[in-house]
């Protein structure tokens, strides 16, 4: 599977460059009567020119050969049919709604969103609200009603009357109303985006909304802006108390621990012999780093209050019992590039990652002309509701300009449409609650029509996956597949037994020294029959700093070396003698002990199978390449090809 992903990318398009002298859809070689444009061969050349340049850098002239051949391969799958496979149409429809989901976005906001995100991330906001619920599939008159309702609470408000007593009595939010509508303090990602973002929008103090969410209609009130709370390490000495009674009880032990520490008792020690969280005396009283909102408010607000690494608390008191507090390290915002990966993906599984997609497809709308008939639709949401047949409703539900021309969707269609999934005895509310999504829908289908036919590089990009899928199974079959037959490949081997031949080898050791006296015993001993293993003991024993040993196997004379080591090995391995030094080799000296030589000869199949395995294949193509030119003939427009040298377009 990789091989086939790294063969197809191999073909896939980055950039093109434009030369505004030609005309990109003039023809500039045909197979058989297939056209290629110039647009299509400068899209595939300046992605794919420097791919191996340094190895085996190829002309302008070479790249129209390779892709006129790439081409033939492409007309024999489509001739035998292979375009119409189950299985090809399957993995390059996969590959294709892959490739689209870049283009079915905005780009723009994307990269606003993120970088909106991370601005917000600098900030801790607290809010108040007053809610009052509403279905996300409410009809515009029921929508109407509670915004209006919302509405006369706002004004209320700015004559005088206290916002949180108006959120005690009025907010349909249960749990905040009995705090006056406090939320208490949150960062992005805490809230639904469309509230989160009133919030970071309003100044502190002022009464915004009503804002709608997914739960309803909101009026918020800001009432707090502080540096964000990113995260703190701490350690903790703690003691438990339940009530006043046991409060007052462990004071004076906790004080008392805090003097100590007052007066240099290390705050670990302290931790380990008095705290009673057993979860973290073992570490010193060592707390995993923490967040905003992740422990008790008491506790946060005194961990986060500290001003210095090292600096601990006095005893504070929370819901839990009695602590002294030490900070360890204060982790601020971390900049945009070590957080962004970690953003993006919280954004795609946020609903404010529907804001993106939002943003596309008002943009298809607009661009698209869409129109909603009010009337029409009205009317064929109250028949469904009533159960009366809709099919012979014709007028015009939704309409919008098409890439054939204009696009009706009859009230008849929209029934059919939006009753999908539907459950039984719904109501006009879930009908009207289908609208945006089957809206959504036909703006997706139509912009994925258009994509292909308006932007040059998706088209291109699409074309590559298709005929890079299609070759590779071809090059499979008729020549990857072909090699591998093992009588095949040994008779190929038998036939080609010249080209296929080991040079003269050598394997043994080569020692470096720092002394010449070293080196010449080094050569006194090995050509007393001394093993080198032994020879190297001796020597360390004498100065373990001054020698190093590299032991060589099969070294070939002619090709290429592992190291400037081994070369020299191999240089006087080639002398013939079994001991060849001392040698000065540039502060040093060299010896080399040669153990065993081959020589040159023929190779077994067995020792050479990949190289034989390659040109097999490589023979097999040439022969193919040669039977795909009679049936695919290519005829190059040189023409066109000189005026786009001299355009630069190829540069």
């Amino acid at each position: 599977m990789m091989r086939k992903t790294l063969f197809i990318l191999l073909f896939a398009f980055a950039s093109l460059v434009q030369a505004q002298s030609l005309n990109h859809n003039a023809t500039l070689f045909t197979v058989a009567d297939q056209a290629v444009t110039v647009g299509e061969f400068m899209y595939v050349f300046n992605k794919n020119k420097d791919v191996g340049h340094g190895i085996d850098p190829k002309s302008p002239r070479e790249y129209l050969q390779l892709y006129s051949q790439f081409k033939q391969k492409v007309a024999l799958a489509e001739s035998a049919g292979k375009d119409t496979l189950a299985q090809f149409l399957r993995e390059y429809n996969g590959y294709y709604r892959e490739l689209l989901k870049p283009y079915m976005s905005d780009r723009k906001s994307d990269e606003k969103l993120l970088q909106e995100t991370y601005a917000r991330m600098q900030t801790d906001v607290r809010a108040s609200h007053i809610m009052f619920d509403l279905p996300e599939n409410a009809l515009p008159a029921d929508t109407a009603r509670i915004y209006k309702q919302l509405m006369v609470i706002k004004k209320r408000i700015t004559r005088g009357e206290p916002f949180e007593v108006l959120a005690k009595h009025v907010s349909s939010d249960s749990y905040s109303a009995s705090r006056g509508g406090d939320l208490g303090w949150f960062n992005v990602f805490a809230m639904v985006y469309d509230f989160e973002s009133a919030c970071y929008q309003a100044n502190q103090g002022e009464i915004v909304g009503p804002i709608r969410s997914q739960f309803g209609y909101h009026l918020i009130k800001v009432t707090g802006r502080r540096p964000a709370r990113y995260q703190v390490e701490v350690a903790h000495i703690f003691m438990p108390a339940k009530d006043e009674e046991s409060a007052a009880e462990a004071l004076p032990t906790m004080q008392e621990v805090h003097q100590k520490l007052l007066d240099g008792e290390h705050f670990g020690y302290m931790a380990r012999k008095y705290s009673k969280d057993i979860t973290s005396t073992s570490k010193g009283g060592t707390l995993k780093p923490f967040g905003l909102n992740e422990m008790l408010p008491a506790f946060e607000d005194a961990a986060f209050g500290i001003e210095n690494d090292g600096d601990f608390t006095a005893p504070i008191r929370s819901s839990m019992g009695w602590h002294i507090i030490q900070r360890l390290a204060l982790t601020e915002v971390p900049d945009l590039e070590r957080v962004q990966g970690n953003l993006k993906t919280k954004i795609r599984r946020d609903d404010r990652s529907r804001s993106s997609q939002k943003a596309y497809i008002a943009r298809l709308r607009k661009d698209y002309g869409l129109k909603v008939h009010g009337r029409s639709l009205d009317a064929v949401m109250n028949a469904m509701e009533q159960e009366k047949s809709t099919t012979n409703m014709r007028k015009a539900a939704l309409s919008f300009d098409g890439v054939k021309g204009k696009v009706t969707l009859s009230q008849a269609e929209f029934a059919a449409m939006a009753g999908q999934g539907l459950p039984e005895g719904f109501t006009k509310e879930q009908v009207y609650g289908q609208l945006d999504r089957l809206i959504e829908g036909l703006m997706i289908k139509e912009a994925e029509k258009r994509l292909p036919i308006e932007n040059d590089a998706f088209r291109y990009l699409a074309q590559e996956y298709r005929e890079g899928i299609l070759v590779f199974d071809l090059m499979r079959e008729e020549v990857w597949d072909y090699a591998m037959d093992s009588s095949r490949l040994q008779a190929f081997f038998n036939e080609n037994q010249a080209n296929y031949q080991w040079a003269d080898r050598y394997s043994g050791t080569l020692f470096t020294l720092d002394k010449e006296g070293m080196a010449k015993q080094a050569v006194k001993m090995l050509k007393q029959g001394t093993p080198t293993e032994k020879v190297m003991r001796v020597l360390q024993a004498k100065d373990a700093l001054a020698v190093v040993s590299d032991d060589y196997e099969n070294l070939e004379v002619g090709q290429s070396t592992p190291s400037q080591k081994a070369a020299i090995f191999l240089s006087y391995a080639a002398l013939g003698d079994s001991v060849t030094g001392p040698a000065q080799h540039g502060k040093g000296w060299v010896v080399a002990a040669t153990v065993t030589s081959q020589p040159a000869g023929p190779k077994a199949l067995d020792e050479c199978k990949g190289k034989v395995v390659s040109d097999l294949q490589a023979s097999r193509e040439i022969d193919w390449l040669s039977s795909l030119g009679q049936d695919f003939p290519v005829s190059v427009n040189e023409s066109t090809w000189q005026k786009l040298l001299a355009s630069g377009g190829l540069d």
